[in-house]
């Protein structure tokens, strides 16, 4: 009998009593299962600190359960099985079921002009459809990203209409609709949108009539104003080092790509209807939901309404992560073994191994092929002299990612620093070769060359190698040429470039806070976490415009998910 098989008969109301009717081995293999669930959470069981939820549930009923650490640090509330958590991205299959309900109702079709229901968007070259959106095929610029390079703080309140006026300034898009694919939360304020508009009624209150009340899903709401009360609501935390943590909550509804808050056995619900739907259109609509789009040369994006396609052991798994401000939701359905495992925290810096307890609960179903090794045992490292380590200190670029990392030693020791300031210790196999240490993953860092001519290659688990070379110092001369004031149209803002001592340095004229750039092509300058974005703070490359003269003439701003924003360089005082 596979294990999440005898789970069910395992754990079901209380543990403890079905535990006393069950043979000897059943009951040691239940308790030994749990426990190592316990121990993966061990370190945020505590009164002191915010933690999870964890929930796994098969067919419709949760055979585990359990809440680790509290809901409300001020007021001493624990996290149980009742806490109510923001989902974070997982709210975007709601905003898709909403989407396909309307479609089933003749209301819509997916392969529309979204201009038909929002006119104000830019007629751009090709049309974007609400296919594209859904699959995140449209190309529109993410409002994720435009608000911070707008200048706008996340910690503020902006309405629909504000978030909706600035994704429908946007004169250009990433690419064009239906031949890439690229994770856009703006696609789903526009859903959101079509719902309201063509139902006449808010997202929240959509969802509440077609999905939450059929299902019974009585302890999920999108959150769509200020104020508004959840009962039993998680409150979300961060780190703050020496001094605790504290409140990383917002005052910004964001229904459609997020906003919904829900409790694992809400989730429960929902699962359970994916294998017998109750909200109408049958198993089709459900179909629909777990089909991955395709670009327009046909090849699948991995990316279904709301749900992202791919495998885990050799298993095929229906997934989404969420993160928002200091909340992180995790659930992984598998859908041939009717179990989801899903995982609901109130802090930012939560090391969720959902993979793991797949692992648990799962691994007499995985594909011997495929099989899971679990936790990854680095290797011994051995000593290197400091004189040696020196060779590989400096920075380095990989170009087809635009990823900027440094090698620096601390204490002795190599380390690995993104660019977000996170480092990893590098341990020593031989003489250039070195691996990560302290990652639930194998990744090989190898050098070749030394100084100037150094080059590294990082190898992500059995991932393509990634090739970095090293960045040469910047000229005088290359630094002058980009220094100027330069405009944009979409933004509404303008980008000051300046040279301070051996530096180039980007800085917002309305907030004189200085970022400082580095050359990494020909007229290409990169910026560590300009986009400041608590979560995820992003680099950003300005390419440089110039004329047939060779004069710099403006140039293009982008990041991991805002492409092309034009600047015109000012020639005169404004």
């Amino acid at each position: 009998m596979k294990k999440h098989q005898r789970l069910v008969s395992a754990i079901v109301v209380n543990l403890l009593i079905f535990l006393s009717v069950l043979s000897p081995a059943l009951a040691s293999d239940t308790r030994d299962i749990a426990s190592r669930v316990d121990e993966l959470f061990a370190a945020w069981n505590s009164d002191d600190q915010p933690g999870a939820v964890v929930a796994v549930i098969q067919n419709g009923q949760i055979i585990y359960q359990k809440g680790y650490g509290m809901a409300d640090l001020e007021r001493g509330v624990p996290i149980t099985t009742e806490s109510a958590f923001e989902i974070g991205s997982i709210s975007k299959q709601f905003t898709a079921m909403c989407i396909l309900l309307l479609e089933n109702d003749d209301m819509l079709g997916l392969d529309d002009d979204i201009r038909t229901y929002i006119p104000e968007m830019p007629e751009y070259e090709r049309r974007i459809t609400l296919r594209h959106l859904l699959h995140h095929t449209s190309g529109v610029r993410d409002i994720e990203a435009l608000l911070p390079l707008t200048g706008m703080s996340w910690v503020n309140y902006y309405t629909d209409d504000y978030m909706l006026g600035l994704i429908t300034r946007q004169k250009a898009l990433n690419f064009v609709p239906g031949e890439q694919f690229l994770y856009s939360n703006s696609g789903y304020i526009l859903l959101a949108q079509v719902v309201s508009r063509v139902s006449g009624q808010s997202l929240r209150d959509f969802a509440q009539e077609r999905i939450f009340g059929p299902l019974g899903m009585e302890h999920s709401v999108f959150w769509d104003r200020p104020g508004q009360i959840v009962p039993n609501r998680a409150l979300a935390y961060s780190p703050q080092g020496e001094n605790g943590y504290k409140l990383e909550m917002w005052n910004m509804p964001f229904v459609g790509p997020a906003g919904l808050y829900s409790t694992v056995g809400d989730l429960a619900l929902w699962d359970a209807n994916f294998y017998e739907n109750k909200l109408g259109g049958g198993a089709e609509l459900i179909e629909k939901m777990e089909t991955p789009g395709l670009l327009d040369n046909g090849e699948s994006t991995g990316y279904a309404a709301g749900l992202i396609v791919k495998t885990h052991g050799g298993l095929p798994v229906l997934t989404h992560d969420g993160a928002w401000m200091g909340y992180r939701g995790f659930m992984r359905r598998f859908p041939g073994q009717h179990v989801t495992i899903t995982v609901l925290s109130n802090v930012a810096s939560l090391d969720v191994r959902v993979g793991w307890i797949a692992n648990l609960f799962l691994a007499d179903d995985f594909v011997p092929s495929e099989q899971p090794s679990g936790e990854f045992v680095s290797p011994t490292a051995i000593e290197l002299e400091a004189a040696e380590l020196s060779r590989y200190e400096g920075t380095y670029w990989n170009d087809s990612d635009s990823l900027l990392r440094t090698i620096v030693i601390r204490d002795g020791r190599l380390h690995y620093l993104r660019s977000n300031g996170d480092a990893t210790e590098l341990g020593a196999v031989e003489t250039g070769r070195f691996f990560m240490v302290g990652l639930q993953t194998p990744v090989s860092v190898e050098f070749h060359g030394s100084g100037e001519s150094c080059s590294m290659m990082v190898v992500v688990g059995d991932q393509a190698p990634q090739l970095f070379e090293p960045l040469p110092e910047l000229s005088d001369d290359a630094l002058t040429a980009f220094c100027g004031v330069y405009w944009s149209d979409d933004l509404r803002r303008e980008l000051q470039v300046n040279t301070e001592g051996n530096n180039i340095v980007a800085t917002w004229v309305d907030e004189q806070n200085t970022t400082v750039g580095r050359l990494v092509r020909t007229d290409d300058i990169l910026l560590r976490q300009f986009v400041p974005i608590p979560w995820n703070p992003m680099d950003t490359r300005l390419r440089f415009e110039r004329d047939n003269t060779g004069d710099i003439t403006g140039l293009s701003l982008s990041c991991d998910m805002v492409r092309g924003v034009l600047f015109k360089k000012r020639t005169k005082p404004q």
